[in-house]
């Protein structure tokens, strides 16, 4: 973890970017070698909010589960979207998202297509339902 933090500080310095992203937060888990990943992602998160960016990180759900961590990652994140492939039809199936929480800001936790057209993603009122 340490050899991480210091490239990811050393290219804040270097480069001063806005976005970092993680893909994926169970990767990093497992190259990290936590010994209690409850208490260390608690120390991520307090670390990666002093670098003074806006992350993301990735992280995969089983699908038929209502739980979006594991390990207490819901709590401590500002936000979580909640992407998916919604089957439309019979043979359509539609990339949708939902901004289930976004701390201190009132949002729609409404589900919305998600389209990426002419180099720029978009989110637009689902366009169709199951039939």
């Amino acid at each position: 973890m340490q050899v991480f933090k210091m490239y990811t500080k050393n290219l804040k310095e270097s480069s001063d970017y806005g976005i970092l992203v993680i893909d994926s937060l169970p990767v990093l888990e497992v190259l990290a070698r936590f010994d209690n990943p409850r208490e260390e992602l608690f120390h991520l998160f307090e670390w990666l909010r002093d670098l003074g960016v806006t992350t993301l990180l990735i992280s995969e759900m089983n699908p038929d589960s209502r739980a979006y961590a594991d390990k207490g990652e819901d709590f401590l994140a500002d936000g979580i979207m909640y992407l998916r492939m919604q089957e439309t039809g019979d043979v359509s199936v539609q990339r949708q998202i939902r901004v289930v929480k976004m701390r201190a800001t009132e949002h729609n936790t409404d589900y919305h297509t998600m389209l990426f057209d002419d180099g720029q993603f978009k989110a637009t009122k689902v366009l169709g339902t199951k039939v």
